[in-house]
């Protein structure tokens, strides 16, 4: 397999490529390499959006908007593998990989591309957030689905970012972390609280390295952490001694 995705300079001779803003070429052009890294099969595995989100350098929504938006056209297809993670397909992958002229008719386009095609008609059927299975591929047995919540994102994420730091995966204590992110859910919004995640794992000093990395201790962080999350954290000021009045002993 090679390592190195090849991208060739003659995309931008691509309607469709030229047709995107300059976010939606890059998401695309990452999701290429990352399809190159991960196998060369044109599959991106990983544990969510939120967690896509963070390899691409875009923030959450946007990255939802552009999958659905790529997902309609029929270059994605989105899946939930069965073991809960997230599975981005580029059904005609081979055809960015070896594009050298692209201003090749429908005709000679690879059977790939033409089958995203039929995909994007069946997407137009589905809802926003449903999931779109293969009709070749559809299993006798119903698999389980989970549900895309804010509950969900942030404990994806929280796990992602535990493993990047320490090498480990986090220890989810199920009733009392989860009740510490339902509180959290009710006074912050999900992207708020992921931008505050990244701080929290960043940060170095004494307590949390006594105290632990834990969601227990993102929560009794939480005040602090949204004041650096909003740019607005006072600057601390030495506090001096009061002035004391002098007198003179022989007066």
């Amino acid at each position: 397999m090679a390592s190195y995705a090849k991208i060739w300079t003659d995309i931008f001779d691509d309607d469709w490529f030229l047709s995107l803003n300059c976010n939606h070429r890059g998401f695309w052009l990452q999701l290429i390499i990352a399809a190159k890294m991960l196998g060369d099969c044109g599959k991106i595995v990983c544990k969510s959006a939120a967690f896509l989100s963070h390899i691409c350098g875009l923030d959450y929504r946007t990255t939802v908007s552009i999958l659905e938006k790529f997902k309609m056209q029929g270059k994605l297809i989105v899946e939930k593998s069965e073991f809960g993670s997230m599975v981005v397909t580029i059904p005609n992958y081979q055809y960015w990989q070896q594009l050298r002229n692209a201003k090749l008719s429908v005709q000679e386009k690879p059977d790939s591309d033409n089958n995203a095609t039929k995909l994007s008609q069946i997407s137009t059927k589905t809802k926003p957030n449903q999931t779109i299975t293969k009709p070749n591929n559809i299993s006798a047995k119903k698999k389980r689905t989970i549900p895309d919540t804010d509950h969900a994102k942030f404990i994806d994420y929280f796990f992602t970012k535990h493993k990047e730091r320490f090498d480990r995966k986090y220890d989810f204590k199920k009733g009392k972390d989860g009740k510490h992110v339902s509180d959290l859910l009710k006074v912050y919004k999900i992207d708020i609280l992921l931008q505050m995640v990244d701080i929290f794992f960043d940060e170095d000093d004494e307590f949390l390295i006594k105290a632990g990395y834990t969601i227990g201790v993102f929560r009794s962080q939480s005040n602090k952490l949204a004041q650096k999350q909003s740019g607005n954290m006072p600057t601390i000021q030495p506090i001096g001694r009061a002035p004391v009045e002098w007198k003179d002993p022989d007066a």
